[in-house]
This record gives C-alpha cells, sequence and structure tokens, in this order.
C-alpha cells in the first residue's frame, strides 16, 4: 500500500462514524438527550484522534471560525424548532 492509515487515526474515524450515527438515531427519535450526547462526545473524540488535539483546538477557537460555528448553530437551532413545529 502506498499510503498507510496509523491505528489511532482508524480509531478516529470509527469515532467520528459513531458518532454521525448516534446524532442520527437521536434526531430521528425526536432529539433524545442521551443520543445527541453521546453522538457530540464521539464525533468531538473522533476528531481529535484524526486531527490532533492541539489542531483541534485551535480549529474552534479561532476568531474566523468562531463566526462561522455561531452561524452554524443558528441555521441548527432554526431547523430543529421547523422540525418540531411540523411533529407535534
Amino acid at each position: 500500500m502506498a499510503y498507510e492509515i496509523s491505528e489511532i487515526k482508524k480509531i478516529g474515524i470509527g469515532l467520528v462514524g459513531f458518532g454521525i450515527l448516534f446524532s442520527f438515531l437521536g434526531m430521528i427519535i425526536f432529539f433524545d438527550r442521551g443520543l445527541l450526547a453521546l453522538g457530540n462526545i464521539f464525533f468531538l473524540t473522533g476528531i481529535g484522534l484524526l486531527l490532533g488535539w492541539q489542531s483541534m483546538w485551535q480549529l474552534f477557537t479561532k476568531k474566523a471560525n468562531i463566526k462561522v460555528l455561531e452561524q452554524d448553530f443558528d441555521r441548527y437551532r432554526k431547523l430543529s424548532i421547523c422540525f418540531l413545529s411540523m411533529t407535534g
């Protein structure tokens, strides 16, 4: 193989996958808090293992990225309010 993935990166990829899966299941089951929390923990831990902890910290704390994260949070909040109003 030309490029091999280390064991840490394989674990990180798996954790990111579990994070996406648990977040999706949490949204399907009407925003179940436990599943969403597990999804967030798995996803952030996986990103930390893939990028490295220092790079991940810089990604989430740069001033330019904070504005984007705030916009994403606002979009997520609006979508969840629309979804909840449609379901009941």
